[in-house]
């Protein structure tokens, strides 16, 4: 393994492919098929730069936050948040200081500002595939909304002894 595919967490396998895929997806279709893998990804997929700047979002971006009306160039906190600084225990920031995948869990807000819901969100490390040169963040967010609900109707079962 050299050292930038120890630094992205891969193991040889990973970083063979990923250079085999940069080095084939060459051709205008293989452009395509990777947008359309972009383009129909259910959850909101966000490429941002190392300082948060969004450079890419998926349509499920749009549906997921349709009070904001632009994206890209955007700070994230200010796009999907409404705020003037980073989110606390921002897993895109932890991402890129360890250059590896985090996890978070992280209130939803409508355009009032009013939290609606609960999102899950993914920071994964972005990685030049040929250099190892640290490119940004990947943002996936997944509304977990529904989740969140069971779970608290479940423990407040649990509390009064319907459910063991």
């Amino acid at each position: 393994m050299n050292p930038s595919d120890a630094k992205r967490g891969a193991d040889s396998g990973t970083a063979s492919a990923v250079q085999h895929l940069s080095a084939e997806a060459r051709e205008p279709a293989d452009y395509q098929l990777l947008a359309s893998v972009f383009a129909s990804h259910p959850d909101s997929v966000s490429v941002l730069d190392p300082d948060l700047t969004i450079r890419l979002v998926n349509p499920a971006t749009a549906r997921e936050v349709p009070h904001a009306r632009t994206f890209v160039g955007r700070k994230c906190y200010d796009a999907f948040r409404a705020q003037t600084r980073p989110c606390e225990a921002c897993p895109c920031q932890e991402a890129l200081a360890t250059g590896k995948p985090q996890r978070a869990r992280a209130p939803l807000f409508d355009e009032t500002g009013a939290v609606v819901g609960t999102m899950e969100l993914f920071g994964f490390p972005l990685f030049d595939a040929v250099t190892g040169e640290a490119l940004g963040v990947i943002e996936h967010a997944r509304n977990i909304t529904r989740e969140v609900e069971l779970e608290e109707k479940l423990e407040a079962w649990k509390a009064i002894g319907l459910y063991l």
